[in-house]
């Protein structure tokens, strides 16, 4: 047997046994002359309706009608009759018995349909922090600064951090609690002589969606300087403004020193040429 057909057989199976059960209950009900005799059956199609669908809860509301019907007109022994007040009060039964099924089958279904949402949608916050995860683990490896800035505006450029990798430390001597929690940080370390043109830079690439890119120097906590390359684009909202900066910070200080030795050894030769010129 199929699983559809097994899933049908349940179903169906099920609504016949609940308004089996209600059926013994109105006998029950009614042999101790107590008036609640459709309460049972309510509650077969009300059943029925949540656990088999709407199906098996029309189902369970013919089959309750036609079982009451029975048990009214042959309750006496000497008839089997069944006088106008007792048909309507069955097709009540049968209208407001199959409204309940109706009610109850959707409202099971919304349910369904929600919990199967609220699944779909958990599986995607759990594949999206996997990725989070090793996205991070991945940046916390790499011999650079990763960083987002939120870019926000105003007398003051600001450029607050979002996030900055751990090698940050080892860089500037501030952890990245530090430069999160500070949105002055970065612009109070930036190098006197270098720190107009570095926020002129800073300001043209938010204005105009443009990458960017500067070298510059960086003073550390404890005072020393280092050179660093840094590289970030910027990501816009739905309209289309600026929302925050994405990139990365080398530490190019060795690369500078050697260039600087470079060109010092460069003069001094072509000293030494035009002395011996001379």
């Amino acid at each position: 047997m199929s699983l559809a057909a097994s899933s049908w057989l349940v179903r169906y199976g099920s609504a016949v046994l609940a308004t089996l059960i209600a059926v013994c209950l109105n006998q029950s009900a009614v042999a101790a002359d107590i008036h609640v005799t459709f309460l049972a059956s309510y509650g077969a199609v009300a059943l029925s309706a949540w656990y088999g669908g709407l199906g098996p809860a029309m189902l369970a509301t013919g089959a309750s009608v036609v079982s009451m019907g029975f048990s009214l007109a042959f309750s006496s022994a000497d008839t089997a009759s069944v006088d106008t007040a007792t048909v309507l009060g069955l097709a009540l039964f049968g209208v407001t018995a199959g409204l309940i099924g109706l009610v109850v089958a959707r409202v099971r279904r919304l349910q369904g349909e929600l919990q199967a949402r609220i699944q779909e949608r958990t599986c995607a916050l759990d594949k999206l922090h996997e990725a989070e995860y090793k996205y991070r683990t991945l940046v916390e490896q790499l011999p650079a600064v990763m960083y987002i800035t939120a870019l926000d505006y105003g007398k003051n450029y600001r450029n607050r951090f979002i996030y900055v990798s751990p090698q940050v430390k080892s860089m500037t001597g501030f952890s990245p609690a530090e430069c999160i929690a500070d949105p002055e940080l970065w612009v109070r370390q930036l190098h006197p002589d270098d720190r107009l043109r570095v926020l002129d830079e800073a300001r043209e690439s938010s204005a105009t969606g443009k990458p960017f890119c500067s070298e510059h120097r960086l003073l550390t906590r404890d005072g020393q300087v280092r050179w660093v390359s840094v590289q970030g684009i910027v990501i816009p909202d739905a309209a289309g403004r600026p929302l925050f900066r994405r990139g990365v910070m080398l530490d190019i200080t060795g690369q500078k020193r050697t260039q600087e030795e470079l060109e010092s050894a460069n003069w001094h030769a072509l000293g030494n040429v035009a002395a011996a010129t001379w």
